[in-house]
């Protein structure tokens, strides 16, 4: 489960950039990878908020006890990474890092589960219950938390990509 926030390959955009690019030397790449990544924080801090907040109800109900620290396990698992070419900074959920001892694939199948991607549920053994037992299992429901954080957030982006190329045309036309 990926987002990627990148510079946008449209055709005027592109010819736009080039242009900008051979003015500026290499400036403007610097400058847009720079405020991608200074942006990428604030934006990661609410994803983490949102998944704190999930509720991934049980059903049956678990009726309580204690807490697995599955929600603070995913907000840990979902991070960002500067990316060179084309510049901008990725956000994604760790899968090696919510596997639970298992693969990446397993933890990278479970964070799409939770925000409701190709399941509407999932199917899992209560924490220290008797596999045996057919009451030990639940359904568990999705709580979209990852996707649904980063519509408001575009406009934090597209302002770091004006702000890099008004700074690079003012040292153009100096």
């Amino acid at each position: 489960m990926k987002i990627t926030v990148r510079i946008p390959k449209h055709r005027q955009f592109g010819a736009l950039a080039r242009r900008f690019r051979a003015a500026g030397d290499g400036t403007l790449e610097r400058d847009l990878g720079a405020g991608l990544q200074q942006s990428a924080p604030p934006v990661l801090a609410k994803v983490h908020a949102r998944v704190m907040a999930a509720s991934f109800p049980a059903s049956p109900s678990k009726g309580g006890g204690r807490s697995t620290g599955f929600r603070a396990a995913l907000a840990g698992a979902t991070k960002t990474e500067p990316l060179a070419s084309p510049v901008g900074v990725r956000f994604f959920v760790d899968g090696d890092a919510l596997g639970r001892g298992g693969t990446g694939r397993a933890g990278h199948r479970l964070a799409m589960y939770t925000e409701g991607i190709a399941r509407n549920r999932w199917r899992h053994r209560a924490f220290g219950r008797d596999p045996e037992d057919p009451k030990s299992w639940f359904n568990q429901l999705p709580d979209p938390w990852f996707f649904p954080t980063f519509p408001g957030e575009e406009s934090r982006f597209v302002r770091v990509v004006e702000q890099a190329m008004d700074k690079t045309a003012r040292r153009i036309l100096g």
